[in-house]
């Protein structure tokens, strides 16, 4: 593969996975894929790995392929969750969710916990949000219908697999 495919190929995973990269680190990633910045790429991995996005079997082999170009490591690409082709919440669309399920859930928890867990919400900390939701509605006992669990299950697997089972 020449600079100029190099270049291409990166532009087009960028694009691809602009949507569940978080804006705050989009534009760097994207302007290194532009002037054919060999560390862009591995960086977006990064960013992918961190925020456990799923990708499909076609992507995950293209994301490899670019990254053994460059001389990248590709074990955490490798371990993401697989998406169906279908898939593609962003980010974005999971701060939404996360904003639903800890608007109903966490006024069911002490108020100082509500507090932390919706000022987080707040402040687009969503993933800490969803994890600390998770993990006290478990602490402190509180019961949650079938239908909030499954629904946290769902959304947030790999944030709250461990709390919610």
């Amino acid at each position: 593969m020449d600079e100029a495919q190099r270049t291409r190929e990166a532009r087009k995973l960028v694009a691809k996975f602009a949507e569940q990269v978080p804006e705050d680190e989009l534009e760097s990633v994207y302007r290194g894929a532009r002037r054919g910045d060999r560390t862009a790429i591995p960086a977006l991995a990064e960013i992918l790995v961190r925020e456990r996005v799923a990708v499909t079997p076609e992507w995950r082999r293209r994301l490899v392929d670019f990254l053994r170009t460059v001389g990248a490591p590709v074990d955490g690409v490798q371990g993401l969750p697989e998406a169906e082709a279908g898939d593609r919440r962003s980010v974005r669309e999971l701060a939404r969710q996360a904003h639903e399920a800890v608007s109903r859930l966490a006024p069911k928890l002490n108020p100082q916990w509500a507090k932390i867990i919706s000022d987080a919400d707040g402040a687009g900390e969503w993933r800490f949000a969803v994890t600390e939701l998770a993990a006290m509605l478990v602490h402190q006992g509180i019961p949650v219908d079938e239908s909030d669990r499954d629904d946290l299950r769902r959304r947030f697997a790999p944030y709250v697999e461990r709390f919610v089972r």
